[in-house]
């Protein structure tokens, strides 16, 4: 499905997309050795390139956890290609250029970003019990109890659980609940949700983007 994608995208006709033998590693504490492209995604938690391997993670639930603190948006298999780049706050958290590279639906989302035009954005939920499965739609007061956004994962704290997810932003004000009943807080996460206003490029950047 990976490759059947790719090939939408290719510019050269003797360019061939392949899979690769690498793979993306996760550890805590520190990068682990002999890898590439170390990045911390999250305080502690780092993701590297290099050939895979095995992990035995005993603080897997911790490092979901880092990763729901820092807004970090995974995507489970059910939501594939659901949720847009706004709904997942990727502008807000500078996963997205607004002036460089040239990619699918760049300029609906550049007008939609300048605008403030997003209905939906990422937040953290909290709750009680354990985390609630990927996926799991969220309901709403103020939309007389219809799905207002849907968890994205979760994972345990020692009040209940803790989960990052996509959420109406005019709900997130009113009482939200998970589909089996359990009433949930939402909050932002450490990027924010403060939208730009019309016409205002982010600061310190000019206008428009790079077309």
């Amino acid at each position: 499905l990976a490759l059947k994608k790719l090939r939408m995208y290719i510019l050269r006709a003797k360019t061939r997309p392949a899979i690769s033998d690498l793979a993306v590693n996760a550890s805590m504490g520190a990068p682990l050795e002999g890898q590439e492209a170390v990045a911390e995604l999250a305080p502690g938690l780092f993701f590297s390139l290099g050939p895979a391997q095995v992990i035995d993670l005993e603080n897997g639930n911790e490092a979901l956890l880092r990763c729901v603190e820092a807004g970090c948006p995974w995507l489970p298999k059910q939501l594939y290609e659901q949720p847009t780049a706004h709904m997942l706050s990727l502008d807000l958290a500078g996963g997205v250029s607004l002036e460089k590279g040239c990619y699918v639906g760049q300029e609906i989302f550049i007008r939609a970003h300048h605008r403030g035009q997003a209905k939906k954005r990422a937040f953290i939920i909290e709750g009680p019990g354990d985390p609630p499965p990927d996926g799991t739609e969220i309901l709403a007061e103020a939309h007389g109890g219809q799905v207002a956004g849907n968890v994205l994962y979760g994972a345990r704290t020692p009040e209940g659980f803790a989960a990052l997810a996509t959420l109406r932003k005019d709900a997130a004000a009113q009482p939200v609940e998970l589909a089996d009943g359990r009433g949930v807080r939402p909050a932002a996460p450490p990027y924010g949700l403060l939208e730009p206003q019309f016409g205002q490029p982010p600061a310190g950047k000019a206008a428009g983007p790079g077309l």
